[in-house]
């Protein structure tokens, strides 16, 4: 049994490392929306029925679990901790699962912050995954 199943997903950065990631959770049937600011990054997942979010806030807006890939701390520091960022966009009671390579001091302040909106926070830092 899949505990993705029947869960909507998002799924944040679909470049090198976040594609095959996302591909996966298609071809396990999860109900998926992306968003990359590089449209064109996302194309194959959108030919696999992923939906294309046009912007944060409606990538976020009706999902249980986020999944962020991203280039490094300063883009992971915008995505989710800015002004229109993902935690300020999420509900009480989902799951971020931030697996950007970055910092310990960022994933403390990211996880600080999530606990205070009763957001589930897991940070899974992957590196190196794709030449």
């Amino acid at each position: 049994m899949n505990i993705l199943n029947n869960k909507k997903i998002c799924f944040i950065g679909v470049g090198n490392m976040g594609n095959p990631m996302a591909l996966n959770l298609l071809d396990a049937g999860c109900d998926l929306t992306v968003y990359d600011l590089d449209k064109s990054k996302a194309l194959n997942l959108i030919e696999k029925g992923a939906t294309f979010a046009s912007s944060l806030k409606e990538a976020v807006s009706d999902v249980e679990l986020v999944i962020s890939s991203l280039p490094g701390p300063p883009q992971v520091r915008e995505v989710i901790l800015g002004d229109g960022g993902v935690l300020n966009l999420m509900k009480a009671g989902t799951t971020l699962i931030e697996t950007s390579s970055s910092s310990v001091e960022l994933a403390e302040e990211i996880a600080k912050i999530a606990k205070t909106k009763n957001i589930n926070y897991l940070e899974t830092p992957l590196s190196n995954a794709v030449d």
